[in-house]
């Protein structure tokens, strides 16, 4: 009987764990190559050299701008890591996450920005990330993104470091994937159940070996 009910609250668990498995926490992995490298920087990176991003966020956070067609995600930004010819870029601030959709009869275009206060070995400037489309569903404004296509971004999919009107280094993204973070609890649920059946077993072993001492004295 026990063994039952210890089976009936792991299967619980696993079924909660489950329920959980929408996780709210996203992550953008992104590849590019660099462009275009400023004399500052020519001793730090090169062009030709490979650029990656990973932006991590939490879909759950609510829009600071709700009217009109610009979403404000800032708080939502639970980390960044970048990294510019192998050589990883360290992120001092988040500053905006903000995407933005239009639809009318005078324009249809959908972006997503990231911009950051970063350092890469002795140079500081701001670091960015740029998605825009000319389809108005390809990023939505009232809420992060949980899928994301590189080739929707047909008007501009590039990445900078330095300032943004005149950047130290530049370039293109040539790979985009957006994947759900797992919870890290699912691994503790998993633990509990099996722990669970374990004890219920040494209980059902030890009351056996006492019972047939029972029976034989």
């Amino acid at each position: 009987m026990r063994i039952l009910y210890t089976v009936a609250v792991a299967i619980g668990l696993m079924s909660f764990q489950a329920s959980q498995s929408k996780a709210a926490v996203y992550q953008i992995d992104l590849v590019g190559e660099i462009g275009h490298v400023s004399s500052a920087f020519s001793d730090t990176v090169s062009v030709g050299d490979s650029a990656t991003f990973s932006l991590t966020y939490d879909t759950n956070t609510p829009d600071v701008h709700p009217a009109g067609h610009v979403g404000i995600f800032t708080s939502g930004i639970l980390g960044l890591s970048a990294s510019f010819g192998g050589q990883e870029s360290a992120v001092r601030r988040n500053a905006l996450l903000r995407t933005s959709s239009v639809d009318n009869w005078l324009v249809e275009l959908s972006s997503l920005l990231y911009l950051g206060d970063a350092s890469l070995g002795a140079h500081n400037g701001i670091m960015g990330i740029r998605l825009f489309s000319s389809d108005a569903n390809a990023v939505s404004a009232s809420s992060l993104p949980t899928v994301l296509n590189l080739s929707s971004f047909d008007i501009d999919s590039s990445f900078f470091f330095g300032r943004p009107l005149n950047p130290g280094l530049s370039g293109t993204f040539s790979s985009l994937t957006v994947t759900a973070v797992p919870l890290p609890m699912s691994g503790l649920l998993l633990l509990t159940a099996v722990g669970g059946l374990l004890m219920c077993r040494r209980k059902a072993a030890v009351s056996g070996k006492q019972t047939k001492r029972l029976e034989t004295a």
